[in-house]
């Protein structure tokens, strides 16, 4: 996977985990 794309992933990630908590 390009890093650059893991990294949106992630930050995705990141924003839907704090929303959700």
């Amino acid at each position: 996977m390009n890093e650059m794309n893991h990294n949106m992933l992630l930050e995705f990630f990141d924003f839907t985990v704090g929303f959700l908590q």
